[in-house]
């Protein structure tokens, strides 16, 4: 019972952190990355105008109770519309921003670890690519928060890169 209400509160803190002053610099994990889980980004080809949907995918990961993660894009080609628990973690609660905007964060939490593949599909961002987008590559960037929260089922740190992907507007 204990445990869970560590876990509750962590997840309480992360929910009411929201996203960051777009013009602040948020913080990130700076270890030895080796062996670090990570974080893989996919998406498809769009045109200027259309929807795309990135998929965010974890490597290397050990098993985690709690984390929480910082969505960087850019702001002059597209704006995020939605963000969607990955299938891979639907027995995790999800909460994600009520501020869809770069910068903004993204949390999960369970009270119980059930998860055993060390990776699988963790997030589905969904971006609106402007109409006046000109043909290249843009970044998404997810990187995780440096706030001590991202911890195994012993409620030790888990060492986390942050990962980055482009979306290719044609």
């Amino acid at each position: 019972m204990k445990k869970r209400i560590i876990v509750l509160f962590v997840a309480a803190i992360l929910l009411l952190s929201g996203c960051e002053n777009p013009g602040s610099k948020g913080q990130t994990v700076e270890m030895d990355t080796k062996n670090a889980m990570t974080f893989t980004l996919f998406s498809e080809p769009v045109q200027a105008g259309e929807d795309v949907v990135v998929l965010v995918e974890t490597r290397k990961d050990p098993g985690f109770l709690t984390m929480a993660v910082r969505v960087d894009y850019d702001t002059s080609a597209m704006t995020l519309t939605k963000a969607e628990n990955g299938s891979d973690f639907l027995s995790y609660n999800f909460i994600p921003s009520k501020k869809m905007q770069s910068g903004c964060k993204m949390s999960w939490f369970t009270p119980s670890l059930q998860k055993t593949s060390d990776e699988g599909e963790l997030l589905k961002l969904h971006f609106r690519v402007f109409d006046d987008t000109k043909a290249g590559e843009y970044p998404v960037t997810i990187s995780p928060v440096n706030d001590g929260g991202i911890v195994d089922r012993n409620k030790k740190l888990i060492t986390v890169a942050a990962g980055s992907g482009i979306i290719k507007v044609n």
